[in-house]
């Protein structure tokens, strides 16, 4: 560890319990997503520690799966209702 100081203080471990909790509630994804592409973003303009990197980037990857997954089967829902809808009449 350096003794090097930054501005700004690490939001990685947020990015990181937010990723992991997807996995049970994939409502938290869009946040993880946010949280680890803000805190990428800071490590990047050297504001933030770059040791949460690998931390943010899990958060921010998991975050983004797990929305394109929920928004997924959210339209294949709708659609099966709504095809439901049409061939029941």
């Amino acid at each position: 560890m350096t003794d090097e100081t930054f501005p700004e203080s690490s939001a990685s471990g947020a990015a990181l319990v937010l990723g992991v909790l997807t996995f049970p509630m994939p409502f938290l994804g869009p946040f993880a997503w946010f949280i680890g592409h803000r805190e990428v973003k800071a490590i990047d303009a050297g504001r933030r520690d770059p040791a949460g990197r690998r931390e943010a980037n899990f958060g921010r990857i998991v975050g983004m799966v797990a929305t394109i997954l929920a928004v997924a089967v959210v339209a294949f829902v709708a659609f099966a209702l709504i095809l439901a809808l049409i061939l029941s009449d």
